[in-house]
């Protein structure tokens, strides 16, 4: 009996990849709400602005999930995490540098 093309072979290095990257995404998610006091000082957003930062993460995640989804299954699942987690990592690291509110709520 063969097994279908979709069996996983490591299942423990699945569940640990499934772990490891909501991990990152509950912290990306914890840290954005830690940091909102600093981002507002640092620069200049008042209370409305703020809510645009968490909005603007969360709407973009979100629809990146659904793209993710799609070319999961067109692209293969691994090469789309690596690409998926790159992107997220440059994006972090353009919103941690960002010079002016409108320069955030872009890469957020």
């Amino acid at each position: 009996m063969t097994s279908s093309p979709s069996a996983v072979s490591r299942p423990a290095a699945l569940l640990a990849t499934v772990f490891i990257t909501q991990f990152l995404v509950a912290l990306d998610v914890a840290l954005l709400n830690v940091a909102l006091p600093a981002i507002a000082g640092d620069l200049g957003f008042g209370s409305a602005e703020l809510h645009w930062v968490v909005n603007a993460y969360l709407l973009t995640f979100a629809g990146f999930m659904l793209l993710g989804g799609r070319l999961g299954d067109i692209w293969g699942r691994r090469r789309t995490l690596v690409v998926g987690l790159c992107g997220f990592f440059l994006f972090s690291v353009l919103g941690t540098i960002a010079w002016e509110p409108g320069a955030l709520i872009c890469c957020s």
